[in-house]
């Protein structure tokens, strides 16, 4: 399942889930297939692991960045992949391994695009720009 997923085979994927795979299948650093999948920005498959029962650990969090899912869409400005996720009942309050939630895994937004950071920080429940900027 791991394997498909990092090579982005979305059909192999398919065929693994249909044929019984368990879509909340960790590697020995604690990477699932949700997370790798949010890290390279593969929202079919996101959404097909979702829709197989990834969201059970959606919350769970690992591999090397200790992140959630929801964290690393955050943390890649992932707007379309944090829409799917909290769509899915990902919880933007939930801390990882570093007991830091989505928001607080927004990279800094003076280096990154402020319409997309803005965006993603509402999506989060961080507020407006303003806001947002002022507790960083």
């Amino acid at each position: 399942m791991l394997v498909a997923v990092l090579n982005q085979q979305l059909e192999a994927a398919r065929l693994l889930l249909a044929a019984g795979a368990d879509p909340n299948v960790t590697d020995d650093e604690g990477d699932s297939p949700l997370r790798l999948s949010v890290e390279k920005k593969d929202h079919r498959m996101a959404a097909l692991l979702l829709l197989c029962g990834a969201d059970k650990a959606i919350h769970d969090s690992g591999g090397m960045s200790g992140m959630s899912a929801l964290g690393r869409a955050a943390w890649n400005l992932d707007i379309p992949m944090i829409e799917l996720l909290l769509a899915a009942g990902a919880d933007p309050d939930s801390p990882d391994v570093d007991r830091q939630t989505a928001s607080e895994r927004l990279p800094p937004r003076k280096e990154s695009d402020p319409q997309i950071w803005d965006a993603a920080a509402v999506l989060l429940g961080r507020g407006s720009s303003s806001n947002a900027e002022g507790s960083l």
